[in-house]
């Protein structure tokens, strides 16, 4: 799989791209701990390249209000 580090607007494009395809978006990212903090990945919709946000974020609870506030915006319920 191709690698690529993206910006939040283009990992929202991403989650709404797999939102209009019917894909459930709370289990979809891959949450990994580094030694840099808490990193979140997409992959896209051809499974061809893992998108990894360029910010990794210094703990869960950054993370998951963050997630949140992003499925917010695109209009996920």
């Amino acid at each position: 799989m191709e690698l690529r580090i993206i910006n939040e607007d283009t990992f929202r494009a991403l989650l709404r791209q797999w939102h209009a395809v019917g894909r459930g978006l709370l289990t979809l990212p891959k949450v990994t701990r580094t030694k840099d903090g808490i990193s979140v990945a997409i992959v896209s919709l051809d499974n061809v390249t893992i998108n990894t946000l360029e910010t990794p974020f210094k703990n869960y609870k950054s993370y998951l209000s963050w997630y949140g506030d992003q499925l917010d915006k695109i209009g996920y319920y």
